[in-house]
């Protein structure tokens, strides 16, 4: 997925001034504004409606939004790849880095993407202010209502949920027993599978109110601007690994999501071998690619 932008300032709304026993009037929304804030983000009421975001990408180390709950899950039906560019936040214009986005994977409906969701606030006005960052960070990607699936339909997770605003942390493996599972359906027969449940799920907030749920992925299809396609894995990885923007090198992207990948056991065939080779060639040519990226962002 690309992303991995900072907050972005949030559109200013129409607000009422109320006095407290202070000098200075403060600013603060009227129920009926925070009652329609969903409208603008085309998604059903804020007050009524629990919503998940999937992360398979770089939200899966770099958050940068209040969670309350996340979940080891999976999708079906699609692969992820790094076919998406990116000319700010990993590269530049002339010269954009690879992130990843999901693509259907027509010959395979079970195909399994594996990664982490992660339980928005209720609270409208968080949720406002986490889905105008989001879709400005997720630029180019569109918002997408997908089914996902425990990934420990068993055991569940076995870390305590998360119930303050966390910031960027180091990835952890949140289970004892590993899913090493490809994009594809080399799973046991006869595994159990189910649909995430967040209400009967272990990492489930202790307290939350009943109410429907929506699952949201950001995806980048082929036909936005920035879609580079494929290429040769030696051709990728020599544009990763010489391509910088402003979040950072773009080799820090793919090998971040490596190592995520791995901790939590899900094999990716795409992003390993890609990784795999990124490494090979910089092994002995790290300066040389440095000083490489680092001429972009001056030309820049």
């Amino acid at each position: 997925m690309t992303g991995d932008n900072y907050m972005a300032a949030c559109t200013a709304e129409r607000r009422e001034r109320v006095v407290h026993n202070v000098s200075a009037p403060v600013a603060v929304p009227s129920i009926r504004t925070t009652a329609r804030y969903h409208e603008r983000f085309g998604l059903p009421s804020f007050e009524d409606t629990t919503f998940v975001v999937f992360g398979y990408g770089s939200i899966l180390w770099k958050q940068e939004f209040e969670y309350e709950a996340e979940y080891e899950s999976y999708i079906k039906g699609y692969k992820r790849v790094f076919y998406q560019g990116t000319k700010v936040h990993r590269g530049q214009p002339g010269a954009p880095g690879r992130v990843v986005t999901l693509l259907p994977t027509e010959d395979d409906k079970e195909a399994r993407v594996y990664g982490k969701a992660y339980q928005l606030p209720a609270d409208p006005e968080k949720l406002n202010r986490i889905f105008t960052a989001l879709d400005v960070r997720e630029g180019g990607y569109d918002r997408v209502q997908l089914p996902l699936y425990n990934a420990h339909p068993t055991t569940g997770n076995l870390t305590t949920p998360t119930t303050s605003a966390p910031s960027a942390k180091a990835f952890k493996s949140e289970a004892a027993d590993v899913y090493a599972r490809a994009n594809s359906t080399d799973f046991a027969a006869g595994e159990a599978e189910e649909q995430l449940d967040i209400f009967t799920h272990p990492n489930a907030p202790a307290v939350q109110p009943r109410r429907s749920v929506m699952y949201l992925v950001y995806i980048a299809t082929k036909e936005n601007d920035d879609y580079v396609g494929d290429a040769p894995m030696e051709v990728m990885a020599r544009e990763i690994l010489s391509r910088t923007g402003i979040s950072g090198p773009n080799r820090e992207y793919l090998f971040f999501l490596a190592d995520c990948l791995r901790a939590i056991g899900a094999a990716d065939p795409h992003v390993f071998e890609l990784d795999a080779t990124a490494r090979r060639l910089l092994r002995g040519h790290e300066q040389e690619y440095i000083s490489g990226a680092q001429r972009l962002v001056s030309i820049a």
